[in-house]
């Protein structure tokens, strides 16, 4: 099993009256995506800012590389790279320039700068002024800007929010690729379902500050029901002669006869049953519930699509 990166245990966050942050047992095992998922006003920001130790928490506890951020918030941060909301950013400056602020700050060696810029895809216009970048090369800056200190650890807030079908395939394929090349883990936040479902390993779903699921993305998948559907003569008498056969099969007018059991074997039996009792057979169907369908059922349509 790998090592936690992260670790919350009963993290809360309240403010005043309100509850922005419920009891959130987060687990972010080494070298995954972990996609943080969940509506705006969930609780992903304030969570997000918790971990980085920009906002302190009511109650519980964050462990980072199995050490309490708590007591040892400089040694952690040093490690962890952010990109919260819009990068900030000297437009006057060109890439090279801006990055040389962070470098020295960070005391890294300059030749880190053109490692993070070729990371990013951003070497052809590293001396060009910022101000001239499209959105999706400031957030690819950003991102940048982030790895200068080589961090284990990449936190990135809705990095695809604002961007163009071709910044977001483009944000898509860097945030995959660090893992695999560069040994990082990544807690990317979204209220895309479409972004996390095509980049991370692992999910975590928030709504109203709970996390409600966390697992990997194919276990995810697997809550998938899927049940097979047939258009036959005469529904209701073949239904129920079905069920007089020990068939587990539902009936509605509207939607036709849908077997329970989708084994090939098995509906392969229903489908002779009917023959054989002549009924006709006019279509056989899979119906698979979508995993917008799961979404929209953990969160009872609060998730935004």
């Amino acid at each position: 099993m790998n090592e936690n990166i992260i670790q919350t245990t009963n993290l809360t966050k309240s403010f005043k009256s309100s509850k922005a942050v419920v009891g959130l047992n987060m687990q972010l095992p080494q070298g995954e995506i972990y996609g943080f998922l969940g509506p705006n006003g969930a609780g992903k920001t304030t969570t997000i800012r918790m971990l980085l130790g920009l906002m302190r928490p009511s109650h519980g506890s964050i462990r980072i590389f199995d050490q309490e951020l708590k007591k040892n918030k400089r040694r952690i941060l040093k490690q962890v790279g952010s990109l919260v909301e819009s990068p900030s950013y000297y437009g006057h400056l060109t890439a090279n320039e801006n990055l040389e602020v962070t470098r020295k700050i960070l005391n890294v060696p300059q030749s880190r700068i053109n490692e993070v810029l070729e990371i990013v895809r951003l070497t052809n216009s590293a001396n060009k002024a910022v101000k001239g970048y499209s959105l999706g090369m400031k957030q690819r800056l950003g991102i940048a800007n982030a790895l200068l200190g080589n961090p284990k650890l990449l936190v990135l807030d809705e990095p695809t929010n604002g961007l163009d079908p071709s910044g977001i395939l483009e944000m898509r394929e860097l945030i995959k690729s660090l893992p695999k090349k560069y040994g990082m883990s990544v807690l990317v936040s979204s209220h895309l379902l479409s972004e996390i479902d095509q980049m991370a390993t692992r999910v975590g779903i928030i709504t109203k500050g709970e996390l409600i699921f966390q697992d990997s993305i194919d276990a995810l998948r697997e809550r998938a029901k899927s049940n097979i559907k047939l258009r036959v003569s005469d529904e209701e008498s073949a239904w129920k002669y079905l069920l007089s056969q020990g068939v587990s099969v539902d009936w509605e007018q509207e939607k036709g006869l849908q077997l329970q059991e989708n084994k090939d074997d098995r509906i392969a039996n229903v489908v002779e049953l009917l023959v054989k009792e002549r009924f006709s057979i006019y279509r056989v169907e899979e119906e698979k519930m979508s995993l917008e369908d799961i979404f929209l059922d953990m969160t009872r349509g609060e998730l935004s699509l």
